[in-house]
């Protein structure tokens, strides 16, 4: 019986191959790929082929395929590019599920010779081939930085304030996480072939398994409030100046805010951040 595939960017999910039927005993099923390892449910397995004391076995299903894993939220404060502009710090995104299992081949029968006649002349019914697992879902975009209130920033520079005030606003909110994609459903095991002369039917692949759904996507970084920012230099020399910075946005939530971790930090309140180049 031919094999069903289906192709996922993370991997191949393969129905196992249904069992040949011969004359005297039916050949076992192929196990549906990705296997997982261990394995000690027996999913994916091939069914046994029939014997002249037992009957043939159906595929068995194959397993549903891992979750991808929850994005973290932002953490840190940041840091400048080399023209002065302020990079903030975006939530993890979440990762993206795996193809589920396929389906095990259904085993082969046996005819005999009451309907074959001569064993060279005829078989028996095959098995049907195991059904392909569904791909894994994408994972949820993590939520962006929220926009930085500064002041004055300070690049490869020494500088004097003297008698002045710079006051910073409030930073701006990170984003929210994105949602996970939920996995593709798998393919159908398809029924085993038909006996010819009242002999006995090929047994049916299994179904494949469910792809894994997608990792939630983490919050971002809440924007900073910083009266002065300096970049790559000295902190500068401050004279009856006053720097005052305003409040920090606040973290995004993650998708799924039971997530722990998934939130991210709110944004700092700082007069004066020194930041390497």
């Amino acid at each position: 019986m031919t094999r069903w595939c289906t192709g996922c960017e993370l991997g191949d999910s393969i129905g196992g191959r249904g069992g040949d039927g011969t004359v005297d005993h039916g050949a076992p099923g192929g196990d549906g790929e990705l296997t997982p390892i261990p394995n000690p449910s027996g999913f994916g397995l091939g069914g046994q082929g029939a014997t002249s004391t037992d009957d043939c076995l159906n595929g068995r299903t194959g397993a549903n395929g891992p979750d991808g894993a929850h994005g973290l939220g932002a953490r840190g404060l940041g840091a400048f590019g080399p023209r002065g502009h302020y990079l903030g710090v975006n939530g993890g995104d979440g990762g993206d599920g795996l193809p589920g299992q396929g389906g095990g081949g259904g085993g082969g029968t046996r005819a005999g010779a009451m309907f074959c006649g001569t064993p060279r002349k005829a078989g028996g019914a095959g098995g049907g081939s195991g059904g392909s697992g569904g791909c894994g879902g994408r994972g949820g975009h993590g939520g962006g930085h929220g926009g930085a209130s500064i002041g004055l920033v300070i690049l490869n520079a020494r500088v004097e304030l003297h008698g002045t005030g710079i006051t910073a606003a409030r930073g701006g909110d990170g984003g929210h996480g994105g949602v996970f994609q939920i996995g593709g459903a798998p393919g159908l095991g398809a029924p085993g072939g038909q006996g010819f002369g009242g002999s006995p039917f090929g047994c049916s692949g299994g179904d494949g398994g469910k792809g894994g759904n997608g990792g939630h996507g983490g919050g971002g970084q809440g924007g900073p409030s910083i009266a002065v920012a300096v970049v790559g230099a000295s902190l500068p020399v401050v004279m009856e100046a006053e720097l005052k910075a305003g409040t920090g946005g606040k973290g995004g939530l993650g998708a799924n805010p039971s997530v722990a971790g998934s939130a991210g930090d709110d944004g700092l309140a700082i007069d004066v951040a020194g930041f390497p180049q």
